[in-house]
């Protein structure tokens, strides 16, 4: 997982790089605990918020939330 993690970080490209760490710690969340995974992308959690599918989650909660709001 480091060397992955070494090669994402490599790339120039910003974009790419936080959706190919989205898909990384998608993936590792199968084998590893949530507490080790904070902990190894720690530095990287910024970038990972600005990742096109997280940020749909982040949307897709904000949505829920304001629609049980209305209810």
């Amino acid at each position: 997982m480091a060397r992955s993690k070494e090669l994402i970080l490599e790339s120039q490209d910003k974009k790419w790089q936080a959706n190919a760490l989205s898909l990384a710690v998608t993936v590792a969340g199968r084998y590893f605990p949530k507490d080790f995974l904070l902990k190894f992308f720690k530095e990287e959690m910024k970038m990972l918020q600005e990742a096109s599918i997280v940020q749909d989650w982040i949307n897709e909660g904000v949505e829920k939330g304001i629609e049980k709001g209305i209810e």
